[in-house]
């Protein structure tokens, strides 16, 4: 039944599997359903007993500041497409729950929690990760709030973690004593590297907030990588997205006025890479793509600039569309 072998069925170990299914195997071995499920019944009875005298496989249930912070950025993806309240209420609780149990006294961000303690400083990855989140969240919020803090993260990451003969990014902290060396990445694996998402973090931060100083950082680090990202494009994969963008320009993508919230969640069902996506009902001093956009906040416009150089705005949906494809 489960295709158990003297020889065994996988490189000399038997892995229990059912390639006829129980309905498959009682017409071959001529016996009913029942007859069948009574026989395994006692087999796993069996497995189970032997399996009770090997050790246990330990539980590894503490919660990883960076794994959650990629968590909310999945969701709000997944709410942008979909629609989807409950992928939007969970990156919400999932950031509070962040901001009220790992964050230091200092002002400082912890790598793990578990069983109501916070621990360790956290990686570059972490912080790299977490600033993606916020963009993220205010990208399907319109909430200009996370923004700004994704604003201090950066700040708190360009004292502690650059290279001051680079432009990168170091993996610890400058407060981080117990290593041996620090050391720096910059190949996109199974999660992209921290240097890598910070690259993007600088350039759309540095759009949002006109600094230009980001994103000439984030053009060094390009740079210095940039025929290891065509010669390997697999090894560095964030970095080939990030090097696309720029070449082929981003999309800045403004939305006003009294519905901008509706028009915000429609624009972001559609799949509009290489943007950067910000909406208000009101005006702010604080981002420069919002300034000047409001002057009837009886009516919601789309606006699409380059460099902060906008055309015409439209009303709806598919007129933006139709500026994209022009």
């Amino acid at each position: 039944v489960y295709n158990v072998s003297e020889h065994g069925n996988w490189e000399h170990t038997n892995i229990l599997w059912l390639p006829k299914g129980i309905k498959g195997c009682c017409e071959e071995l001529k016996i009913n359903e029942a007859e069948l499920l009574g026989i395994l019944k006692t087999c796993k009875q069996k497995l189970l007993f032997h399996r009770s005298k090997r050790i246990k496989p330990l539980l590894d249930d503490k919660i990883l500041l960076g794994w959650n912070a990629l968590m909310i950025t999945a969701c709000c993806k997944a709410y942008a497409a979909t629609g989807e309240k409950d992928y939007l209420r969970l990156a919400e609780n999932n950031i509070g729950f962040l901001e009220n149990n790992l964050v230091a006294a200092d002002g400082n961000w912890n790598h793990t929690w578990k069983a109501g303690q916070a621990k360790y400083p956290a990686f570059l990855d972490d912080y790299a990760y977490l600033i993606q989140a916020y963009i993220h969240l205010q990208e399907v919020t319109g909430n200009g709030a996370h923004l700004l803090s994704a604003k201090k993260l950066v700040d708190q990451v360009v004292t502690n973690f650059v290279d001051d003969e680079t432009s990168f990014f170091w993996y610890t902290g400058s407060t981080q004593t117990d290593i041996i060396v620090r050391k720096k990445e910059v190949y996109d694996g199974a999660v992209p590297s921290g240097n890598a998402v910070l690259a993007e973090n600088l350039f759309y931060l540095s759009v949002v907030f006109n600094i230009p100083a980001w994103k000439t950082q984030s053009f060094n680090m390009l740079e210095s990588l940039s025929m290891a990202i065509i010669r390997h494009p697999t090894s560095f994969g964030i970095w080939g997205l990030l090097l696309q963008s720029i070449v082929k320009g981003i999309n800045e993508i403004a939305i006003t006025g009294i519905e901008a919230g509706e028009l915000l969640k429609d624009v972001n069902k559609q799949y509009i890479p290489d943007k950067i996506i910000q909406s208000a009902v009101l005006g702010s001093d604080n981002f420069p793509l919002l300034e000047g956009k409001f002057a009837n906040l009886n009516k919601s416009f789309i606006y699409l600039c380059r460099n902060y150089s906008c055309q015409k705005p439209v009303l709806t949906v598919e007129d933006l569309i139709m500026l994209l494809k022009n």
